[in-house]
């Protein structure tokens, strides 16, 4: 179990790193998962996109690992 300081120490990291990389900690977005690269039937590596992203993004929501707004659940 963390003691106090080091959860606000966390705290403090996490929203550093959330204003300086524009991410959001327990929150998934539409375009979290868009610039994974994956390699095609070809072996070609590419981006996954948006369109994937969103896929990925609803399936969560639909089995409920997500709420409506993309925060994760326990």
């Amino acid at each position: 179990m963390a003691n106090e300081s080091y959860e606000n120490f966390v705290e403090g990291l996490q929203k550093e790193i959330e204003q300086e990389e524009g991410i959001r900690f327990g929150i998934i977005d539409e375009h979290t998962f868009a610039n994974i690269r994956i390699q095609d039937e070809n072996g070609e590596t590419k981006l996954l996109g948006q369109e994937a992203s969103k896929e990925i993004r609803n399936h969560l929501q639909e089995q409920q690992y997500i709420d409506a707004k993309g925060k994760i659940q326990d």
